[in-house]
Formats: structure tokens, sequence, C-alpha cells
């Protein structure tokens, strides 16, 4: 094997003494008093977007522009609010592969999009090919439920979940209860319960999306691991494509990367209250997002299954992130999690 399981949660290094006795207060004294702080505005927050990114939309429905309008604002406004909260004040975004600057470009921002250049291979300029429009399809890895949070606050999406045991058809989900599905009700996709809408195919969803305008994020790898590999996808979802699909889709591909020393934001297996908990102790929290550039993304067969393509995507998503690229899948996940939950959580190796 590579020596890496991506289903195994982050261990921090050993500290040495004055550092350990910082650790222990900021986890012991000050950690615990922000992150009460924290959950309690996280709670205010939820119901702001309950109001004003459901409620409030579907009442106006009849009126699809303004409709959408008003849920995509507040779930930029919330969304950001709500990440700014857990302590990611500034989540970066850089297009791969990486090009490096001429050296008089010392007044460009490197992790802005717009002002990376490259004198061979410059960025597009027109903005659609860098922003998703409603007939797009985003393809990511998962880590956590904050990928779910920054996805919906960036594009205000419906989220799709593979089966375990029904890989032609995706698990579909709005904002809020895609964060539910991600954090408390993680496994379900595993265990072949139907949360929470119930199951549909790739193709149903995107014409949803379509009629909703706005994009479908699918996490294709079926399950969130700890960050540092690449599961298997599933491919079988993107084999009941339209032949009109095919042709048509924008696909955008995105790696979400967690910079951890102590606490690490990825949740492949933890329970959820404690590691949220957790997380709100953090000062800050780190989170890049690795936009691979519209020209490296493989186009969809036009016929027939749809096996090879995944594969490849899978290996223009990989070194974008710089993850391992395993031959586990999410029914090893499902195995791991036997045996995780038969010894109480704690970790054996598996042979």
């Amino acid at each position: 094997g590579t020596g890496i399981n991506p289903f195994t949660p982050f261990t921090p290094k050993p500290l040495q003494t004055a550092a350990l006795y910082l650790q222990h207060a900021k986890n012991y004294v000050i950690g615990p008093i922000v992150a009460l702080v924290r959950l309690l505005l996280s709670v205010v927050i939820v119901v702001l977007l309950f109001i004003f990114g459901i409620v409030i939309p579907k009442l106006t429905f009849w009126l699809w522009p303004i409709s959408r309008s008003f849920a995509r604002g507040a779930h930029a406004i919330l969304g950001h609010l709500w990440l700014f909260v857990l302590g990611f004040y500034r989540v970066e975004v850089v297009p791969y592969p990486f090009h490096e600057l001429p050296k008089n470009a010392f007044a460009f921002t490197p992790t802005s999009p717009q002002a990376q250049f490259d004198g061979s291979a410059p960025l597009p300029t027109n903005p659609q090919q860098l922003s998703p429009t409603a007939r797009d399809l985003i393809i990511a890895n998962h880590c956590s439920y904050i990928d779910v949070l920054y996805l919906a606050a960036k594009y205000a999406p419906l989220f799709a979940f593979p089966l375990a045991d029904d890989t032609a058809r995706v698990m579909y989900a709005t904002t809020l209860s895609a964060l539910w599905h991600s954090s408390f009700d993680r496994d379900a996709t595993l265990e072949g319960r139907r949360k929470p809408q119930g199951a549909i195919s790739l193709s149903e969803l995107l014409m949803l999306g379509k009629k909703l305008h706005c994009p479908v994020v699918l996490f294709a790898e079926g399950t969130p691991t700890n960050g540092r590999a690449l599961l298997q996808f599933q491919s079988q979802v993107f084999d009941g494509l339209s032949d009109h699909q095919r042709k048509t889709l924008a696909i955008q591909m995105l790696v979400f990367k967690y910079e951890a020393k102590h606490f690490s934001p990825t949740f492949p297996v933890e329970p959820a209250l404690p590691h949220m908990f957790k997380l709100s102790c953090q000062m800050y929290n780190s989170l890049t997002v690795n936009q691979l550039r519209p020209s490296e993304i493989p186009a969809l067969p036009a016929t027939g299954k749809c096996a090879k393509w995944s594969t490849s995507a899978r290996q223009k998503l990989g070194p974008a992130g710089r993850l391992l690229l395993v031959a586990l899948s999410a029914q090893d996940k499902a195995q791991f999690l036997e045996q995780w939950h038969a010894t109480q959580g704690s970790y054996k190796k598996l042979a």
C-alpha cells in the first residue's frame, strides 16, 4: 500500500513543553469561550438562512429572477459570514495548473484568479468560463461540511451525493439539508438510506437545476475523506447523461485543501458535535480551493460508458490538490466504518 489511509482522523504532531502549555490554555480556557460564542452565532445564521434563503424565495417562486437573486444573495452574505464566524477569514481560490508570475508582477495577488496570468497560457477573458451558470456541473472532492458551506456561499447550488448501493443514482439536497447530511447524517449514502430528498439520476438533477436556475455540485467520491487522498469516482452516475447534456454541459472541477497543525477541519469519521466544537475553538482555520482551468477538464464522451472519462477526470483532479490517487472507494469506507465502530473509534490498522 501507499501508507496513507484516507479515512482516519487528522493526528497532530507532538508539541514541545512550552507550546504544549499554550495549546492547553487555548483548548481549556480561551477556546471553549470562543467556541460557545461562535456556535450561538451559527444558530442565528442557520435561522436567518432558513428564512431568507429558503422560505422567502419559495414564497416568490413565481417571480423566478427575483426569487433566485434573493436566494443567491442570502446564501452569499450569510454563507460568507458563517465562514468568517468559524475562523475562515480568508479562502484562497487558485487556478490550476499553477503558472509562475513574471518577475515584474509584484503588484498582483497570487491567489486572485483575475490577477494571475502567463504569457503562453493566459486565463480566459470570458468570466462565464470561471463562474458557473445554471446548466453547470461542479465536481469536487469532499472532506468536510465546510465544503458544503463554501459552495453554498459561492454558488447556492443543489448538492448531489452518490449512493453506495445504487451507483447509477444520486441523493440530492439543498444547502441546509446538505449541511445536515455532511455532518450529522454523514454515512446515510453508505447505509442505503434515502435522505434528504431521495434518489434520482444525475441527468434528472441537472434538469432540475436548470429549472431552478442553479448549478449542481457532485461529490463524486461518494463519501468524505481526510483530504490526503482521492477515492475512485462512482462513474456510473455519469452514464445516464443524455447526448445533449454530454455536448452542452459545462463542467468545473474544484479541490478543497485544509492546512492544519493542531486540528483539521476535515471530517471523515468523528462524531459531529465534538468536531464542530473543536473547530470553533480554533483561533483561525485555513481553506484553499484549487480550480482546474477549463482547458484541463476532459470532454465527456458522446456516447457509451463514462468509466474512462471518470478515470481521466480523477487523474486531473488529484494533482490539482496534491492528493494521492488510491484504489479505494466508498464501499471501502463502509467496511472501514464497521471496524471503526466495532473498536469504538480507536483506530486499528487495516490489513
